[in-house]
């Protein structure tokens, strides 16, 4: 479904942003972007969308180059939700998730009693009925990155970008969401990319990932064979201790230094 060769961002003097990726991804997969702050993850994920272009190299989406799909076309088959979120004050939050209809919507027209009648079916749907008339300047950080989440999912897109996606959200949020992804990727053939800090979530969740790490891949694929511990130590550089959780599942915290001699 998506795919890049060679994709490298530039800007002399700089040190590349990006440099030699190759990257292919189907729908029904969940892709997790790790890596330090600063190694490249929003760029590559803005590059996959389309939102910056690549000094080399070339994403396509479905076979086609992604620099031939048009603003409205390109939209209607990828949706983003940013790590920084707009203001949107003027706008009650269902006029937010509304929205993500407008690919869809005629000419300059915008959404409309259907459109919105939409929307408000995928608040309810998601539990967000109360956040439909609250105007969004007055929300928490959490409840807008919730509204965001609903309007991508309005959108109905084959690719899903969303950058740091449980940021603000408590612990019950964050496993919403991802559960709300994990769903919507094996039953309606989504592909996910998400960019994680939270290396328990990523295991918990991801089908696959990709590690960067100075705007070079360090490691990518199924998930299972690239969140070992040894690669996401050489990742972080630091130390990672295991613990054992539910069903088998293994844990991953820093590795407390060593107790003082006394």
């Amino acid at each position: 479904m998506l795919k890049c060769q060679a994709l490298s961002l530039r800007r002399p003097p700089h040190p590349p942003l990006l440099e030699d990726i190759h990257f292919e991804a189907e729908g029904g997969q969940l892709w997790v972007l790790l890596g330090p702050n600063g190694s490249g993850k929003t760029t590559l994920l803005k590059t996959l969308m389309g939102i910056l272009a690549p000094s080399f190299g070339q994403v396509s989406l479905h076979g086609k180059p992604l620099a031939r799909y048009g603003y409205r076309e390109r939209a209607r088959h990828m949706a983003w939700v940013p790590q920084h979120l707009p203001e949107d004050s003027a706008f009650l939050g269902v006029d937010l998730v509304a929205m993500g209809r407008l690919p869809f919507c005629k000419g300059l027209r915008g959404p409309g009693k259907r459109e919105y009648g939409m929307a408000l079916g995928m608040l309810d749907s998601l539990g967000l009925h109360a956040l439909a008339y609250r105007p969004v300047g007055q929300l928490s950080g959490g409840e807008r990155r919730m509204l965001w989440l609903a309007r991508a999912f309005l959108q109905t897109p084959q690719v899903l970008c969303l950058d740091e996606p449980t940021a603000f959200l408590d612990l019950p949020r964050q496993s919403f969401s991802l559960e709300l992804l994990q769903q919507r990727c094996r039953q309606e053939g989504l592909l996910a990319l998400v960019v994680l800090h939270e290396l328990n979530l990523a295991m918990a969740y991801a089908t696959h990932a990709l590690l960067l790490k100075g705007g070079r891949v360090l490691a990518q694929g199924p998930a299972a064979q690239c969140l070992q511990t040894p690669t996401l130590e050489a990742l972080l550089d630091m130390p990672l201790m295991e613990a054992h959780g539910p069903h088998g599942k293994t844990l991953l915290g820093p590795r407390p230094p060593p107790p003082c001699p006394t």
